[in-house]
């Protein structure tokens, strides 16, 4: 079978390839990259750039898979997309799907260049695989070796040039002796990098938690707590707090997760993240929420629903380098207080609770709303910023404004006092040497 030429006949345009629609349909079952929301029109620009730029970093690695390894960038990342689609079509028609089963309807699709018979070959295709999940679920980042004769497979467990690791994934890598394993089952052997929520609904505390977007939100976050904020893209990371460094980790492609949120993707239709996930609990009820739509509702209470903190984000923090089209189209609005969804739930509040409004995040908010609670401003300008008791904060600063004011007063007081007596002095000495004179 001459497989260059069948793959040379499937290629789409350059113009194709980076056609958001297209891909908005194959990948997420949207007949437009838009929802039925008029005010959240979603393009897929950004989604095709992060796949491609993840998978051209590790190219080197699959080169003998790629029947056109010799083509310029443009053809490979046609090549990519094709896989993508190919493995999203795999996993829709499948309750689970396989490493094994994937690599091979890969080859049947003659998206690889060799036939999956050598045993190198076919590890080496079930690695693809791998790549092509991290790049397109935003689950993890797959680490390979010089090598790839054996079974391991390895993600990223650190934040790139940083020493923090992330709180959802317990096990760098994994031996996989059985590659027909669902690869939602796989990857629980990494930790929790789908969503998961504590039937017990427990918290660090054993009260309700009620947050309100007026005392818990980014700028006092980044004010009191002295907060970095770094920008991921890797899902698990929402949310992740580094006490060492004092970053908070967020996740910067909420639109991602509005493609793949329950509440928003088409009757019928199945992501491939939603494949690679576990979306029910142990006894086979529905997660009443989402991860993807906890997502965005956190991101928008802590920028969208306080003015100061809607002047905190700036674009270039989350995507540097990026041309504003590569952005996600999502992240600015609810950074910038435009809730994108109407009448849809979850939906955001003036107050919310924990556990009931985030089963999953709850957690993290939680331990993030204790650092904040328990901390206490240790300059002026913290004191300045610290709005989150207004009664406390408008106490201490009248305190403070009339307390200068009589201190201001008593100077002045004193001043004019002084300078009375001494004038009064100064009348007299002058006075007395007048008569004198006179005498």
């Amino acid at each position: 079978m001459d497989t260059d030429m069948d793959l040379e006949s499937l290629l789409p345009t350059e113009s194709a390839v980076l056609d958001s629609s297209v891909v908005a349909e194959a990948l997420f079952g949207l007949e437009e990259a838009a929802t039925d929301e008029p005010e959240c029109t979603i393009t897929v620009e950004f989604y095709i750039h992060h796949v491609q730029c993840e998978l051209e970093a590790s190219f080197s690695k699959f080169k003998p898979l790629c029947p056109l390894g010799s083509l310029a960038p443009g053809g490979r990342r046609s090549w990519y997309l094709l896989c993508l689609k190919a493995l999203q079509r795999h996993a829709s028609n499948k309750s689970s799907f396989s490493l094994d089963s994937a690599s091979r309807y890969l080859s049947t699709e003659n998206l690889l260049g060799v036939e999956a018979t050598d045993v190198v070959y076919d590890r080496l295709a079930r690695h693809f695989v791998f790549a092509l999940i991290g790049a397109s679920t935003y689950l993890f980042r797959p680490i390979f070796a010089e090598s790839m004769d054996l079974p391991v497979y390895r993600i990223q467990d650190l934040y790139p040039k940083t020493s923090h690791r992330y709180a959802s994934v317990l096990a760098n890598k994994i031996m996989v002796t059985d590659t027909r394993r669902p690869v939602s089952t796989l990857l629980k052997g990494f930790g929790e990098l789908g969503p998961t929520m504590d039937p017990m609904h427990r918290t660090s505390s054993t009260q309700i938690i009620r947050l309100y977007p007026e005392t818990f939100n980014a700028h006092l976050i980044i004010s009191v707590l002295k907060v970095n904020i770094k920008w991921t893209d890797i899902l698990c990371a929402h949310l992740d707090y580094d006490d060492r460094t004092n970053t908070l980790f967020l996740f910067k492609f909420p639109a991602f997760c509005l493609l793949n949120s329950i509440l928003h993707t088409p009757q019928g239709t199945k992501t491939l993240w939603q494949s690679c996930t576990k979306t029910h609990r142990d006894d086979g009820d529905l997660i009443p929420r989402d991860l993807m739509s906890e997502i965005i509702l956190s991101i928008f209470l802590l920028f969208g629903q306080h003015a100061r903190s809607r002047h905190i984000f700036h674009p270039k923090d989350a995507f540097p380098g990026l041309a504003q089209p590569l952005h996600d189209p999502l992240l600015k609005d609810l950074c910038k207080g435009l809730w994108p969804l109407k009448d849809s739930l979850p939906e955001p509040k003036s107050v919310y609770y924990l556990p009931n409004d985030f089963p999953m995040l709850s957690a993290k908010l939680d331990y993030l709303y204790n650092r904040l609670s328990q901390a206490e401003p240790t300059t002026l300008r913290q004191l300045w910023r610290d709005t989150r008791n207004t009664n406390q904060w408008y106490t201490f600063w009248a305190v403070i404004f009339y307390g200068t004011l009589g201190l201001v007063l008593a100077v002045v007081q004193t001043g004019l006092g002084a300078a009375q007596v001494y004038l009064a002095g100064a009348a007299g000495s002058g006075s007395g040497q007048d008569n004198s004179t006179n005498f």
